[in-house]
């Protein structure tokens, strides 16, 4: 333009000068909005509140309404918006008051001269006993707690039941087995099939596991197994209820896939944890153990008791299960 103009004729000095200094003028009035937008963008970048925090900033405070591109507005408490410029809030002071979940307050109360401090203490503890928000929020806690003791339990019932189940149908099928071949003259029980269709109809209701001695003694004698026990079970129900579970899982497993006529358990304590090693005469297994659906449910039930579960073989099988007890007292 200033071209076209000098070769009009026109002296372009002067027009030269009045633009320059239109745009010096244009420059510094534009200079606040061009901090203030890089201030917006900082703002945005980095969050140093979002929209809906109390903040304090510039000597006011308030909620977050709006972040704009050259203001934020903050709302007080009276109703009334506040915009503050990005520029300066981007580069000063920001108290946020809702980046953390809880806050400590300070309270300044005063009292008479002379006044006891334990009698000051006890009526702060009384207004505070009559806040219940913590209470409520442990209350919640224990609610949490208590659906998952629920679901552990019940996950402890389910295992217990499966290990009932294969237990008892894998004994029921070798004593009838040994029936039907003329092994045994014993006519074979069949209370333990009657049970495990029970809990498979019924499986909320959760038939009562016989841990005891005479229950092993009598489930050897089902299956043709001599067993030969040294040492006594836990006092400790929950140790007897493990090492029992091993016996059974045993004495099963031994007959059915190594022939075994004998099982040997030596059960030993010191004080701490109870150990049973389950040895049998039977064949030695072809190639290394695998653990099928019994062992795995057994190895969990141990696991869930804090115990450990090992497993040997070569010429035999020898399984040994150590589980902590709660009592030293042996039965």
């Amino acid at each position: 333009v200033i071209t076209v103009v000098s070769a009009l004729g026109v002296n372009t000095t002067s027009f030269a000068a009045l633009l320059a200094s239109m745009g010096v003028a244009a420059g510094m009035a534009l200079s606040g909005n061009l901090q203030n937008l890089a201030g917006g963008i900082v703002i945005l970048l980095f969050k140093p509140f979002k929209v809906g925090d109390v903040i304090e900033a510039q000597g006011v405070s308030g909620s977050v309404k709006e972040i704009q591109i050259i203001h934020t507005v903050l709302l007080t408490p009276d109703n009334k918006e506040i915009y503050l410029p990005n520029g300066s809030l981007s580069s000063g002071n920001i108290l946020n008051y809702s980046k953390m979940d809880n806050r400590r307050v300070d309270l300044t109360i005063s009292v008479e001269y002379g006044t006891e401090v334990a009698c000051v203490e006890d009526a702060l503890k009384y207004i505070t006993d009559k806040d219940n928000r913590i209470l409520k929020e442990y209350g919640e806690r224990m609610r949490r707690l208590s659906a998952n003791i629920l679901s552990l339990i019940r996950d402890e019932e389910t295992l217990n039941m499966k290990m009932r189940i294969h237990d008892d149908i894998g004994r029921s099928v070798i004593a009838t087995r040994r029936f039907l071949r003329g092994d045994s003259q014993e006519e074979p029980d069949l209370t333990e099939w009657q049970n495990a269709v029970h809990i498979l109809k019924h499986d909320n209701e959760i038939a009562e596991i016989r841990n005891t001695q005479s229950s092993l003694e009598t489930a050897a004698r089902g299956l043709g197994i001599e067993l030969i026990r040294e040492g006594d079970l836990p006092s400790d129900a929950a140790a007897s209820s493990v090492l029992t579970a091993a016996v059974r899982e045993c004495m099963t497993n031994s007959v059915r896939h190594a022939g075994a006529t004998e099982l040997r358990v030596v059960i030993s304590c010191d004080g701490t944890a109870a150990t049973a090693v389950i040895t049998d005469n039977g064949k030695a297994p072809p190639s290394e153990i695998t653990e099928g659906g019994g062992l795995s449910s057994l190895r969990a039930k141990v696991e869930k008791h804090g115990g450990t579960m090992k497993i040997r073989s070569g010429s035999g099988v020898e399984l040994t299960v150590s589980v902590p007890l709660k009592q030293e007292n042996l039965l």
